[in-house]
């Protein structure tokens, strides 16, 4: 994790590892601001595509979050769950 966070691409996507990862640990890193942008990202597409990512992912739901999310990260979202899913 120490690694990925010195990369501004790694940082980038790091709402999806979130997003898809139940088991990352964010707790050593939790104090970054980048990571905490990362999580209230995650939760908030959590929120909004809830019945999609239950049915593709063995995870822990997330905290709700209504804020808004960018759609222009619809494309990145739709190719990190297609990867998952072959994945399972």
């Amino acid at each position: 994790m120490e690694e990925a966070l010195q990369h501004p691409r790694a940082v980038r996507l790091l709402w999806l590892e979130i997003l898809v990862n139940d088991h990352l640990d964010l707790q050593p890193w939790q104090h970054l601001p980048a990571v905490r942008e990362a999580y209230v990202q995650a939760c908030r597409w959590y929120t909004a595509y809830r019945t999609v990512l239950q049915a593709l992912l063995p995870r822990s739901p997330l905290p709700r979050d209504p804020g808004s999310i960018d759609y222009r990260e619809l494309r990145t979202f739709m190719e990190a769950l297609r990867f998952v899913a072959a994945q399972s």
